[in-house]
């Protein structure tokens, strides 16, 4: 049997002829080792990049339309910070040392003593909260205009070194 990397690799070229206007999409799974890792799909081309492991790191990984989850998990929307004038004028060092500081900001929760449960309960609170936010909102007064781009039924699948386990999961109906 292929390994999780190997069969990654073979699912990939066919994936990006099938859907080449993906610029990338991340897959979550567990090696033969029990490490958790997340690999991310650039598409077109199908090379893979690891974005994270459990061995080096355990905390959320995030992407997408990720404004609403930076500032309630981070603290600030980093990617926000070039629509103010006092960041896009600082010199590289100086901005790498504020971003330092600011990244004191992000919430200290303990992952690895969240419970299954819990887990679960944190994603679908951080979508429904961009759900909801995104309602409402019409950008950011530095940078007006936004179309909401999250909506609708959600599907959380809990990967597990044992088991994938749908949480939730909508009914697809075919006519």
């Amino acid at each position: 049997m292929p390994s999780w990397p190997e069969e990654l690799t073979k699912t990939a070229t066919p994936l990006a002829l099938v859907f080449p206007l993906i610029p990338a999409t991340k897959v979550a799974g567990y090696d033969g080792a029990g490490v958790g890792r997340i690999k991310e799909l650039d598409f077109p081309g199908g090379s893979i990049h690891e974005k994270f492991n459990t061995k080096d790191h355990f905390r959320m990984v995030f992407n997408g339309e990720t404004d609403v989850i930076q500032r309630i998990i981070l603290g600030i929307d980093f990617s926000r910070l070039g629509t103010v004038k006092h960041f896009r004028d600082m010199d590289e060092a100086t901005l790498k040392d504020t971003r330092a500081q600011l990244a004191q900001l992000e919430y200290n929760i303990a992952y690895q003593a969240l419970s299954l449960q819990d887990t679960v309960d944190l994603a679908t609170f951080l979508v429904q909260a961009t759900v909801t936010m995104q309602r409402f909102l019409f950008g950011t007064v530095g940078s007006v205009g936004s179309v909401p781009g999250v909506g609708g039924p959600v599907d959380t699948l809990a990967v597990t070194p044992s088991e994938l386990k749908w949480i939730f999961r909508k009914q697809v109906v075919v006519h």
